[in-house]
């Protein structure tokens, strides 16, 4: 898709197309491109955002120790 506007001459080639067809974005064309199982993409999410939790969950609790380590020392007798 691009925002320059598409020749109205040319045919359409939609349920007849041609594999030998070139045009305008010839230049940026890859041979090779780059695939993933999207099973393995699932699940490499998954992991990440359990990781991510389990970090947080890990760092609230430890800053909560800390907490009310520092706030009962402060309570203490003057």
């Amino acid at each position: 898709m691009t925002s320059k506007a598409a020749n109205r001459d040319r045919p359409d080639n939609l349920t007849d197309p041609d594999p030998g067809a070139h045009g305008r974005f010839d230049a940026r064309a890859r041979r090779d491109v780059v695939a993933a199982n999207p099973r393995w993409l699932k699940l490499g999410l998954a992991g990440a955002l359990g990781i991510v939790a389990g970090t947080m969950l890990f760092a609230t609790r430890a800053e909560g120790e800390t907490r009310g380590r520092t706030e009962g020392r402060r309570r203490g007798p003057r």
